[in-house]
């Protein structure tokens, strides 16, 4: 199909019937029992919508973003695939608040984030987007902006991350898991320099405690460096 093939209602209700042949109740009532939304979960498995995604890119990215629906969550996931192939900045700052307004889980916020490229190809310029993100008053966008900045800036952005880390306002659950998640994988890759900050900052109590949790959980650290971590709980918790 031509790379300028438009969606129009006719293309979707195709999609949509295809798509809506692939539900497993199953699998649905398993992520019912994980990921809580107020979108309809029909049961379709990520591996079935990552190849479904794949007609998007071979026809028109925008006129799908325009079409797509509201409310159903494969269709949000859908949308944040779709959303993740635009590589221009303007045009994917257009349509990523539509994307923020739909994703109302951490699933939706986890996978899609890792599928948002053009944070790889303009880290630089679009690194004052994800600090606005991380200071939203809405949880779940708070977290997109963390586990970007996990996924795309850590290595590259270290202090900077850490600054942003710090000025998090939100208390949410989800907010601090990724912290959390954020900061254990930061030990992965630099233990020394992580530990620093983690023991001369004043992080949430809980947070602390979790990323030190998913150290101990992690086969990237050695028994030492699990055992320094220990023994810093210990003092958290005296």
């Amino acid at each position: 199909m031509p790379s300028h093939f438009q969606w129009n209602q006719t293309s979707w209700q195709d999609f949509d019937l295809r798509l809506r042949k692939e539900i497993d109740p199953h699998y649905r009532e398993f992520q019912k029992r994980i990921i809580f939304t107020q979108q309809e979960i029909l049961g379709v498995r990520m591996p079935v919508l990552t190849k479904f995604s794949k007609e998007i890119k071979k026809r028109d990215i925008l006129s799908f973003l325009d079409l797509c629906p509201t409310g159903v969550y494969e269709y949000s996931i859908l949308y944040g695939l779709g959303l993740g192939m635009i590589l221009d900045i303007d045009v994917f700052l257009q349509y990523l608040p539509s994307f923020l307004e739909r994703m109302d889980n951490w699933a939706t916020c986890d996978i899609c984030a890792s599928r948002f490229a053009i944070f790889k190809k303009y880290p630089e310029e679009l690194l004052p987007v994800v600090q606005k993100l991380t200071l939203s008053q809405e949880e779940y966008t708070v977290r997109l902006g963390v586990v970007l900045l996990m996924d795309d800036y850590l290595d590259s952005h270290w202090d900077q991350v850490m600054e942003m880390i710090l000025a998090i306002p939100h208390p949410g659950y989800y907010v601090k898991m990724a912290v959390s998640w954020l900061l254990s994988v930061a030990f992965t890759k630099d233990f020394e320099r992580t530990f620093s900050f983690f023991t001369s900052h004043s992080l949430d109590e809980w947070i602390m405690m979790k990323t030190i949790s998913k150290c101990c959980d992690s086969y990237r650290l050695t028994k030492k460096q699990k055992e320094v971590l220990k023994q810093y709980r210990k003092k958290i918790t005296h």
